[in-house]
């Protein structure tokens, strides 16, 4: 495939060390307390709320318009809109609903097969398997965590073709491969330009899961909106939060009319009678949890300029044990989702930060490992393999004196 020799890469640096002690882990605690005083056990990422979020919900109460009827889902959609600048936003109750959507609007069948990483919550191979249809696990780049577009197109032109509909074929099993998903981990944006060129060259859409990614940005674009769709998640321990929700974002509007009707139950219009069109599902957003993000989303800017000063006081304190915190570089604007330390026998200082009452977490468990995705294919899978024991997330919340 041509194109992919002249890709951009924009590194994150890495710093590995050699010891297995982790000497600087008691001053850790004082340094990650210092942050976070007077409170006896720190989250890993907690929502951050204040009185105007408690005051749009209890607004959202009165008006009796609790559920998916109401202004508040479509001020999140129009909120949404103007702030990636994605041109159809769709509103859903949980981000893995949005892929799920996404998914079956991209085109994908019973039996046929998606592309996609294993280093990712578990929902992301789960909504491929929804569709009856089965992943193919691509490795990671060691720089970003996401999908390695070398690694795509290497097995692209080792294992597929391109059949006489115009439609991208595996080989070996003959399956249709009509969507791949690229998944932005821990907010940082991977190489979406050069998988979206990949994909294109080889008739696949591409579905962006950005749910970790609301506020990152790439040249100005958010994350999200380079593919044909994207999703986002508003969980609880998300950037911004309605305790549930998601959202996809589409650039057809007769796809993002197809999402919307399908989300709604494939109910079609009418004052009264309740007449469905084909099988749909109940993945609506509520006006209860668009009540919260809409108040969080108006301080977005605060939230991530939060993040940003707590990203840079945990690259401070690393640099003087010579480790490195993930860090994104220019032209990258991160959300700092998640601070995460690279370091060898991470579960020894995952255990020691949480008998100390401070969460910390390794890494997903990647999907190929999961018992229901064991047998699935995949390719060698080196960096997934070599990342997923040397992760620590560490506390990342927004309530910070800094």
């Amino acid at each position: 495939m041509s194109g992919l020799a002249k890709a951009k890469i924009y590194p994150i640096t890495i710093s590995m060390t050699t010891k297995h002690n982790h000497p600087y882990k008691e001053k850790l605690v004082e340094f990650i307390r210092d942050l976070y005083p007077n409170k006896e056990f720190i989250g890993l990422h907690e929502p951050y709320l204040d009185i105007d979020s408690e005051n749009a919900v209890k607004n959202c109460i009165k008006s009796q318009f609790v559920s998916s009827v109401g202004p508040e889902v479509s001020q999140l959609e129009d909120g949404l809109k103007n702030y990636t600048h994605s041109p159809h936003v769709i509103a859903t109750n949980t981000g893995t609903s949005a892929l799920h959507l996404s998914l079956i609007a991209s085109g994908v069948e019973s039996g046929d097969e998606v592309l996609t990483q294993s280093l990712s919550f578990i929902a992301t191979t789960n909504a491929i398997a929804y569709c009856h249809a089965s992943p193919i696990f691509i490795d990671i780049q060691a720089d970003t965590f996401s999908l390695c577009p070398l690694a795509l197109q290497r097995f692209l032109n080792e294992n597929c073709y391109i059949d006489k509909f115009d439609r991208c074929r595996n080989k070996v099993t003959g399956n249709k491969i009509p969507s791949c998903i690229l998944m932005h981990t821990f907010g940082h944006i991977g190489q979406v330009n050069e998988i979206s060129l990949i994909c294109k060259q080889w008739k696949i859409s591409l579905i962006e899961d950005a749910a970790e990614a609301v506020g990152s940005f790439l040249d100005n674009q958010h994350a999200g909106t380079f593919g044909d769709f994207g999703i986002v998640s508003f969980n609880g321990n998300k950037i911004i939060t309605g305790g549930n929700g998601g959202a996809v974002f589409c650039k057809d509007p007769e796809k993002a009319t197809f999402i919307k009707h399908l989300s709604t139950t494939a109910k079609l219009p009418h004052p009264f009678h309740f007449t469905h069109d084909q099988v749909g599902f109940n993945y609506r957003l509520s006006s209860l949890n668009a009540s919260l993000i809409n108040s969080q989303l108006k301080n977005i800017n605060f939230i991530l300029n939060q993040k940003a000063k707590l990203h840079n006081a945990y690259l401070g304190f690393f640099h003087e044990y010579n480790q490195v915190i993930v860090d994104v570089k220019y032209p990258a604007r991160d959300n700092f989702w998640l601070n995460t330390l690279i370091t060898e026998n991470p579960f020894e200082l995952i255990k020691y930060l949480n008998k100390n009452e401070i969460q910390a977490r390794p890494v997903w468990s990647p999907n190929h490992q999961q018992v229901m995705y064991q047998n699935s294919a995949h390719d060698s899978m080196i960096q997934t393999n070599k990342f997923s024991n040397l992760i620590v997330n560490l506390p990342s919340s927004v309530g910070v004196k800094l």
